[in-house]
């Protein structure tokens, strides 16, 4: 299950059945979960790219995670950052339904441009690693 802050609670109270399952329906499908998010920042650190901080993630990645540093930081904020997510995401949910703001999307550029620079950093990464054992051989 999740948990949300008392606010999100509070706001819930006062809408209709139907209005709490729909509010059910989208954030079961959007949150993110604070332990799956948690193991990949400690195995392949894309939390930042999933949690939707595309620049941040960029130059974590750009950084090699701030040369572990950043990384191993990261490992201990990723449950703080899903939590505000979660948090930030059940707020636009809530909003949505009641009509108050039309919904925010991330741009689809803003997604490949990112995607493509991660993967840009891993060729440079791998290409470096088998340089280097190339000449220590």
């Amino acid at each position: 299950m999740y948990t949300l802050y008392p606010d999100v609670v509070a706001e819930l109270s006062k809408m209709p059945k139907d209005r709490k399952e729909i509010f059910e329906h989208h954030y079961k499908k959007k949150h993110r979960d604070k332990t799956v998010l948690q193991v990949l920042a400690v195995i392949f650190p894309i939390q930042l790219f999933l949690l939707k901080k595309f620049e941040m993630g960029f130059f974590f990645v750009l950084s090699f995670g701030g040369l572990g540093i950043w990384w191993i930081i990261e490992i201990f904020r990723t449950r703080k950052r899903v939590f505000d997510y979660n948090h930030k995401l059940a707020l636009s949910i809530i909003d949505e339904i009641k009509g108050v703001h039309p919904k925010q999307t991330v741009s689809k550029g803003k997604i490949v441009i990112s995607a493509l620079c991660v993967i840009i950093v891993i060729i440079a990464s791998v290409s470096y690693l088998l340089i280097a054992l190339s000449e220590s051989n």
